[in-house]
């Protein structure tokens, strides 16, 4: 996965339940799969996954929410900025047309 430009997402909507008892199964499973992908060197997005206006947070707020698997504040706002602004980046580049596959462009001379 890292060679091929994905990386793992962070449904942070799992850590808004009221049950005590699922909010921490979910925080355990997340922890747990978070340091799987930073062990591997995988870029880390986070969302909100919302599926309405009223569930859509700042990214400030998803920051927030991350603090809850032991994400400290700089990292936590890569994870909702600059990785998706990465990855959105790298996919428009892979539209153009000099694009071959990775590390390789058609170069011409004008």
């Amino acid at each position: 996965m890292r060679n091929s430009g994905t990386g793992y997402l962070i449904d942070v909507s799992k850590l808004l339940v009221t049950n005590a008892y699922f909010l921490k199964k979910n925080i355990e499973y997340l922890k747990r799969n978070l340091e799987n992908a930073v062990k591997r060197g995988l870029p880390v997005v986070a969302s909100s996954f919302a599926t309405e206006p009223l569930e859509l947070r700042d990214p400030y707020g998803l920051a927030a929410l991350l603090s809850l698997l032991d994400v400290d504040e700089d990292h936590a706002l890569e994870m909702v900025s600059k990785n998706p602004y990465d990855m959105v980046e790298r996919n428009r580049a892979k539209l153009k047309d000099s694009y071959i596959q990775d590390g390789v462009w058609v170069i011409e001379d004008e």
